[in-house]
């Protein structure tokens, strides 16, 4: 008998021993294909797994250099140092300087106001007794009202019994 072998695996290439092995290679093609499909599908999934990573660590690093740039910008808006330090001292110092004299020109005007009412009250008190001596002058020697309260009234009670003569006649 005349077998015919495989020239690379050495294999005999009698048709039965190939039909045979068939469904077996068969089957352990389908085996191989589906691991293989397997494998390719855990390969995208990894892939895609590692993509969202890089995507969520890309996006850290952004953020992240953001914010170093925002400290930057701060301190460099703050000017962090002993010079801003004293710039800080000497602006606080100015601002108590003006406070204080804004206090000062403050209880200056209070007292010119407290001082201004005074002399309003004084005013008004002065017109009235002008009032009342005008009142007293005009009508004494002829006004028997008027002569009455000279002689009758002591010289404090003249205000009051003046303003009710005053007030009689204006009615």
């Amino acid at each position: 008998m005349n077998r015919e072998i495989c020239g690379q695996c050495g294999q005999s290439l009698d048709p039965g021993w190939v039909d045979e092995r068939v469904p077996k290679l068969e089957s352990m093609l389908r085996e191989a294909i589906r691991e293989r499909d397997s494998l390719r599908q855990h390969l995208h999934d990894e892939h895609q797994r590692h993509v969202g990573t890089m995507d969520e660590r890309d996006a850290a690093l952004a953020d992240l250099a953001a914010a170093r740039a925002e400290c930057e910008e701060q301190a460099r808006l703050n000017g962090m140092g002993a010079e801003r330090e004293l710039k800080l001292q000497t602006d606080l110092a100015a601002a108590r300087k003006e406070a204080t004299r804004l206090y000062e020109e403050l209880s200056y005007y209070d007292a010119l106001r407290i001082e201004l009412q005074t002399a309003n009250a004084d005013l008004a008190a002065a017109r009235a007794d002008a009032e009342r001596y005008r009142w007293l002058r005009n009508k004494h020697e002829y006004n028997a009202n008027a002569a009455n309260i000279v002689q009758e009234v002591s010289g404090e009670g003249w205000d009051a019994a003046i303003d009710a003569a005053l007030a009689g006649e204006k009615k």
